[in-house]
């Protein structure tokens, strides 16, 4: 054996020294991919029965699963940065439905299954806690559904009832979003998660919610980021307004002067507060009878009448006291009514428009006319006349009000002619330049891959069917009999080369003797 692998050493040996440098090169760039590939197809074969589970697990819902696959007795492998569990692929499938089965996992908190479990003795204090954390984690599983999003947290301040509403304070709420590498959430998007959160507890405000990413880079932030991102929205609207009216004086006036020869411009004032406003009002002309009581008393008959001296005098002693004398007939009539009177009363709740214009400023540029006399063109402006009928027609198109203080200005004005035939060739120049180097381009690579070939590829192809053609080359150790023959042959030529020597040796000393002798060889062929 040991012979065996000192003559396969050798042979490699001497295949080397045979070759050039660029085929000893090339050897080792092919003996290192067979290398490379044998491993890479070892790895995969071991992980070939190997699926993910779950990913982007948080550390919790990861030790949990954890302890249920070692409780199944199911084998487990954690990769990327522990938050990756991988498993046997025909336990896959059977082992989500048992996880989901037992609520995992959970998305990175707790949600309503806090209270799947009966709990006793529990004060109103633990309850109102348990139902904010509650909240809190289904608020960040929600989040979480958004593609670019991965994580999310959610911290609540829920509002107490207080007995007067003045002393109630308001709920707040922050939200940390973790974004997906080269992710970025949009602004309505985030104005999305904001009105979400803010709908899903009671007495929250959007304006009462902080939103952060990451990177602590504060995406809405209180009121003053609130209102920011109302003014981004009013100045896309104001823009769009005025491209809008811009669009309409132009496009009507250029049915009239030409195409190319008005240019228009529209400046806004807009007011984007908001007003509502309750009003009251009472018509005392026209009264409705809510209520309506009537009293009458009635009396009559005889009975005695008062005499003497009436007063103090007359009850103290020694006076003549009051008497009372028979009286003539008496009748007690008493009429008592009270009517109540309901006044006419109209309400109304009046919310004006969020934008209303407070004034338009419109400035409009048009060309004058342009005729040939005598072969040559002449610019003729625009008379007075048809200045004053574009500015009706601009005053129309835009909804002119003098209340509001608009101003219009149409003037005539020269427009600067363009040679559209220099224009062209200029065109035409650009695009000559552009086929030039894409051209250039494509040449260039493929005179390259032709180099490559004939400088790089073929010669290697040659010289290895050069060494094709020499010989194969024996990649078996040779045989004892193969071995005995090569023995023999050297022995052989070992022999004759002695021979020839002691023959030259001869012939150097005796020269005449040699000379004769092969005299006689050729006379005898004769």
């Amino acid at each position: 054996m040991f012979n065996f692998l000192k003559q396969l050493n050798i042979q490699f040996q001497t295949f080397l020294r045979g070759l050039s440098v660029g085929k000893r090169m090339f050897l080792l760039f092919l003996l290192g991919t067979v290398m490379i590939g044998s491993i890479v197809m070892i790895v995969l074969s071991q992980n070939a029965n190997y699926q993910l589970l779950y990913a982007n697990l948080t550390q919790e819902d990861a030790s949990s699963i954890m302890l249920k696959l070692k409780e199944q007795k199911v084998p487990y492998r954690i990769s990327g940065d522990g938050n990756s569990i991988m498993i046997p692929a025909n336990y896959v499938y059977e082992t989500r439905l048992q996880l989901a089965s037992e609520g995992l996992p959970q998305g990175g908190g707790i949600g309503y299954e806090l209270f799947d479990k009966n709990t006793f003795g529990l004060t109103e204090f633990v309850q109102k806690l348990n139902y904010q954390r509650a909240l809190q984690g289904e608020l960040s599983r929600t989040i979480n559904q958004i593609a670019e999003v991965d994580k999310s947290r959610v911290h609540l301040v829920m509002s107490e009832k207080t007995l007067f509403i003045e002393d109630q304070e308001e709920a707040t709420a922050s939200v940390l979003v973790k974004l997906h590498p080269g992710r970025k959430l949009k602004k309505e998007q985030i104005q999305g998660i904001v009105h979400l959160v803010a709908s899903s507890v009671m007495g929250l405000k959007p304006q009462n919610i902080t939103m952060v990413d990451q990177y602590g880079n504060i995406l809405l932030g209180g009121e003053s980021s609130f209102l920011g991102q109302l003014s981004n929205s009013q100045l896309e609207y104001q823009n769009n307004l005025e491209r809008r009216l811009e669009n309409r004086v132009q496009t009507i006036l250029e049915k009239v002067v030409g195409k190319g020869r008005v240019i228009a411009r529209v400046s806004t004032s807009l007011d984007f507060s908001q007003i509502e406003k309750t009003e009251e009002r009472y018509d005392p002309e026209s009264q409705v009878v809510r209520s309506q009581n009537s009293t009458e008393e009635k009396s009559s008959g005889k009975g005695p009448v008062p005499a003497g001296v009436p007063g103090v005098v007359s009850n103290l002693p020694g006076q003549q006291s009051q008497s009372f004398e028979q009286g003539a007939r008496s009748d007690f009539k008493k009429t008592n009514e009270t009517i109540n009177y309901e006044i006419n009363k109209i309400t109304e709740r009046i919310v004006e428009p969020v934008v209303n214009v407070n004034r338009l400023s419109v400035a409009v540029l048009v060309d004058g006319k342009r005729e040939l006399v005598d072969g040559k063109e002449e610019y003729l402006a625009r008379t007075k006349e048809e200045t004053e009928k574009y500015e009706n027609i601009v005053k129309s198109a835009i909804g002119y009000n003098e209340k509001r203080k608009d101003q219009v200005v149409v003037e005539n004005i020269a427009f600067e002619k363009i040679n559209l035939g220099e224009e062209d060739g200029l065109i035409e120049k650009v695009e000559q330049r552009r086929f030039y180097i894409s051209a250039i381009k494509y040449a260039g690579s493929a005179l390259l891959v032709l180099l490559g070939f004939l400088f790089i590829i073929k010669p290697i192809m040659n010289s290895l069917a050069t060494g094709m053609q020499k010989g194969p080359i024996s990649q078996f150790p040779k045989t004892v009999g193969e071995l005995e023959a090569e023995i023999e042959g050297t022995e052989k030529e070992r022999e004759g080369v002695a021979i020839r020597n002691k023959v030259a040796n001869v012939v150097k000393e005796n020269p005449k003797q040699a000379a004769d002798l092969v005299r006689t060889w050729l006379d005898e062929r004769k």
